[in-house]
C-alpha cells in the first residue's frame, strides 16, 4: 500500500490521530457542559417556586441549553467512534496507476 501515490499510510495515521484528539476534546468539553447544566437544573428545581414566571423562563432556557448540549455530545461521541468512512484503493486505467482515496464523514469535531 505504501507504493500508492498521494497520502501515505503514515500521513493517514497521523491525520487520524489528530482528528481523534480533536474529537476527544470536543467530547470531554461537552460532557463537562452537560454535567454543569444538569447541576444547574437540579439547583433550580430545588430553589425556584413553580408559580414564578421568571423562574419558569430561566428553567426553560436552561433545559433547552441542556438538550442542545446533550445532543451535541451524542454527535461528538459518534464522530469520535467513526472519524472515517474508509479508504478505497483502485487502479486508474487512464493514468495506468494505482490510486487511493480516503473518504471522510462529516465530522462534528471542531
Amino acid at each position: 500500500m505504501s507504493s500508492l501515490p498521494g497520502i501515505t499510510r503514515q500521513d493517514e495515521e497521523k491525520r487520524l490521530q489528530h482528528t481523534l484528539e480533536i474529537a476527544q476534546r470536543k467530547v470531554d468539553a461537552n460532557r463537562q457542559s452537560v454535567q454543569a447544566l444538569a447541576e444547574e437544573l437540579h439547583a433550580m428545581q430545588e430553589e425556584f417556586d413553580e408559580n414564578d414566571k421568571e423562574a419558569q423562563a430561566l428553567w426553560h432556557n436552561a433545559d433547552a441549553r441542556f438538550k442542545f448540549v446533550n445532543q451535541d455530545l451524542r454527535r461528538a461521541e459518534q464522530a469520535r467512534k467513526k472519524p472515517y468512512f474508509g479508504r478505497i484503493d483502485f487502479r486508474d486505467k487512464k493514468l495506468k496507476k494505482r490510486r487511493g482515496l480516503l473518504y471522510r464523514q462529516k465530522c462534528h469535531c471542531g
